[in-house]
């Protein structure tokens, strides 16, 4: 279940990481280059999400239109070792079993995310959906 709270609109990248790692303690042990800040964008039709960049945070953070959304997630670790790629179930080998069967393999990923809804009068509303321990 997501929870929300108003907020200040901070006009600094690194200000508004700090408020949101402030504001939940789930994101207090996230270091703050690990928080991604987004906005849902809607290109031909379609709904996604684009990546503000910490260079672009003050243009963005001034011209929001009341009521807009920003997104926050936690981004992955790059100096974490994930393991290796795996190809779609069609780019898999097949591989012979012993009893003249054949066995394919994949695997699945999942992610989180935290929401801040901001406004251009400078207050915003700053929802959380991340999954809570």
């Amino acid at each position: 279940m997501p929870f929300s709270l108003f907020t200040t609109l901070k006009s600094q990248f690194q200000e508004a990481v700090a408020t949101a790692k402030k504001e939940y303690y789930q994101l207090a042990h996230i270091p703050a280059h690990r928080v991604g800040f987004f906005m849902n964008n809607f290109i031909r039709g379609e709904s996604g999400f684009v990546r503000v960049s910490e260079s672009a945070w003050v243009a963005i953070a001034t011209t929001l239109p009341s009521g807009s959304v920003i997104n926050v997630r936690v981004l992955p670790d790059p100096d974490e070792k994930r393991p290796p790629q795996y190809g779609s179930l069609l780019d898999l080998p097949t591989l012979p079993h012993q009893d003249g069967r054949y066995l394919r393999v994949h695997r699945a990923a999942s992610s989180a995310s935290l929401q801040t809804n901001a406004s251009k009068t400078g207050h915003g509303l700053l929802s959380l959906s991340y999954p809570c321990p």
